[in-house]
């Protein structure tokens, strides 16, 4: 009921962007539907999460965590082809920003058409093998019971966080290396715009590849956390994308100091591709980061606690994500030069992140 409650709220506020983002309309509607939004896919992924260590053996969970993650990039990919198609189909013949508008609006029917399979394999089904009865009932009771209830469940999850060694190094971690993480995609195309002069078709290419190389790392993670192991591909994952992060801060510098020069036009077109290969590479690591990071977290959560645990994982890792933005800023006022804030920060804090992942115990 929980992911049922929040996959509606999102489709809902998602399709109410259409009437709320029209001609002359105020924007604190759509401000609002979209926090909303946020808000319900954040609490989806809390309940559907849990359900991974009840959907797949031990060995299994690894590659179900994976699946997820790369069937998500290849639905985004899908979507942003249908955007295009209807891009190129209405030019010339509707009003400007109609494509727009039903790009945001139409994310409600993307969701309710891959939601509906979920709700219908589960409406039945049996619930986690979690402490779920007092929530149940308090759910059932509404109005003032809900609140104190909830209220308690997330002291009890903050009790169990202090006295979790385990888990507390695990969240660490992840907390500063996803922060990395988000350093380098969130500010990759401003990057890729003042160092290699890169305009809408280059960023719109690796858009596209970076999704499919996401989705392809996520459907493979399941090999390798048979391999190594989920620390261990989150590890491998987060030092690759340490090393893509050191190489594109090396290609970004070069040509900014290749443009400064005469003959620096001859080598443009060379370090573009690696500027792009190794930004697609990363895209990759980021999918496997995704996918092992969260099955790290199932076989470490108690399964009777599965929903707190996840719960703990999405709070404190959006309750930290205005770290690496501020971290940029500073880094870029200081340095002068926003290649040099990006990429210095997401270098400093992935190198951090897997020193720290190497105190969590191998799982």
């Amino acid at each position: 009921r929980g992911a049922a409650g929040g996959g509606v709220a999102t489709a809902a506020a998602a399709l109410g962007l259409w009437p709320a983002s029209g001609g002359g309309a105020s924007p604190w509607p759509s401000l609002a539907l979209v926090v909303l939004a946020y808000v319900g896919v954040e609490l989806t992924r809390v309940f559907t999460d849990a359900r991974i260590p009840q959907l797949a053996r031990a060995d299994g969970v690894g590659a179900l965590s994976g699946i997820g993650v790369g069937l998500g990039f290849a639905a985004t990919l899908g979507y942003l082809a249908a955007i295009a198609l209807a891009t190129e189909l209405t030019q010339g013949r509707a009003e400007a920003g109609v494509v727009e508008r039903l790009a945001s609006a139409g994310t409600g029917l993307w969701l309710g058409a891959l939601f509906v399979p979920f709700l219908l394999a589960f409406r039945a089904g049996a619930r986690p093998a979690t402490d779920v009865t007092a929530d149940a009932a308090a759910t059932a009771a509404g109005g003032p019971a809900l609140l104190p209830a909830l209220a308690q469940r997330l002291r009890g999850a903050l009790g169990r966080l202090r006295e979790d060694a385990e888990l507390r190094r695990f969240l660490l971690a992840r907390v500063v290396y996803w922060d990395g993480t988000m350093a380098l995609f969130s500010f990759f195309t401003i990057v890729a715009s003042t160092a290699l002069g890169w305009q809408t078709a280059q960023l719109t290419l690796f858009g596209m590849l970076g999704l499919a190389a996401g989705a392809a790392a996520g459907l493979g993670a399941g090999a390798l956390d048979r391999r190594f192991g989920a620390r261990g591909s989150a590890l491998l994952g987060t030092v690759l994308l340490l090393a893509c992060a050191l190489a594109l801060a090396a290609l970004a510098s070069d040509a900014v100091a290749a443009r400064a020069s005469a003959a620096g036009a001859a080598g443009a077109r060379a370090r573009a591709a690696a500027f792009l290969a190794t930004g697609v590479l990363a895209s990759g690591c980021l999918g496997l980061i995704m996918a092992s990071s969260r099955a790290l977290l199932a076989r470490i959560a108690p399964a009777q606690h599965a929903g707190e645990y996840f719960g703990l994982y999405v709070m404190i890792g959006r309750a930290a994500s205005a770290l690496s933005p501020l971290l940029v800023a500073v880094a870029t006022t200081l340095s002068g030069a926003p290649r040099s804030g990006v990429l210095g920060v997401s270098i400093a804090l992935l190198a951090l992140g897997a020193a720290l992942l190497l105190r969590v115990r191998r799982c």
